[in-house]
């Protein structure tokens, strides 16, 4: 450092000391302290385990590049025990020089639950929690809105009862295919309405069906045997596990979704109609 006590006890950042003070600057005992001793500021930093720009803003005196007035007087203790320098002599100098805005009121800390007060760094990791749980719970509110009709869990839907095959069908189905639907599904089931969507499955299958609203209208493991039949707003997005082993129809005729199987994991996703 080349610059005189005078001029570091003048710099822009620092307020100049009240009229009558005779105190030299912490800044100048200082570093006229580290230089009586043949320490350099590096040397010094190193010792006290402060950065050299701190070291060199407290010889500087710019109070205005250093921490709160606490922490300052504690760098001038750690000083004065490695410097030949008495510690009172630092503190009233700083003390003589710092000047603390009076018109500006202390931040009131207010107390949130748990006694921790507001501006704290341990109200903001409890504000961190908070905020991960908040989340997790407005999560679980939008997906309830979204979806008031929950998903129906195959493996917890009974079958429905297989009535009497009548004489005709209640409704004519828009694309008949008697032979392979009558095998499989049983009459009701083909002369389903023409959106309905029916899922049929020969051993145990994962399947996920949303419709155009975005509602998902089945999901879940279902046991080899079920049936299941969904009425929804078409399209149907379809996800199906263990996809050979399923039939689909849609309005009581069969939906070829061969192509669309992925025959190294036997699962399929396709889209009805």
């Amino acid at each position: 450092m080349s610059e005189s006590p005078a001029t570091g006890s003048a710099g822009a950042a620092t307020p100049p000391p009240e009229a009558g003070t005779s105190l030299p600057s912490p800044g100048s005992l200082l570093r006229q302290a580290r230089e009586r001793a043949g320490i350099g500021a590096d040397d010094l930093a190193g010792q006290l385990k402060l950065a050299k720009s701190t070291l060199e803003a407290l010889e500087r005196d710019d109070f205005a590049a250093l921490s709160e007035p606490v922490y300052v007087r504690g760098y001038y203790r750690k000083i004065a025990k490695v410097l030949a320098v008495p510690e009172a002599d630092l503190i009233d100098a700083y003390n003589a020089r710092s000047q603390p805005a009076p018109a500006t009121p202390a931040m009131r800390r207010i107390p949130l639950a748990g006694g921790v007060a507001a501006g704290t760094s341990r109200q903001y990791r409890g504000q961190g929690l908070w905020v991960v749980v908040g989340a997790g719970v407005v999560a679980a509110v939008l997906f309830a809105l979204a979806d008031r009709e929950p998903p129906r869990r195959l493996a917890e839907t009974p079958a429905p009862q297989v009535q009497a095959p009548a004489a005709a069908p209640v409704e004519p189905a828009p694309a008949p295919a008697a032979e392979p639907a009558a095998s499989v599904v049983p009459a009701t089931a083909v002369a389903a309405a023409p959106n309905q969507l029916v899922l049929e499955f020969s051993e145990a299958s994962f399947v996920r069906v949303e419709d155009n609203r975005t509602r998902t209208l089945a999901i879940g493991l279902v046991r080899g045997g079920e049936r299941q039949a969904l009425d929804g707003q078409p399209p149907y997005t379809v996800f199906l596990g263990n996809a050979q082993n399923v039939k689909v129809y849609y309005g009581g005729a069969p939906v070829d979704f061969s192509a669309h199987i992925n025959r190294q994991n036997d699962t399929a996703r396709f889209t009805v109609p």
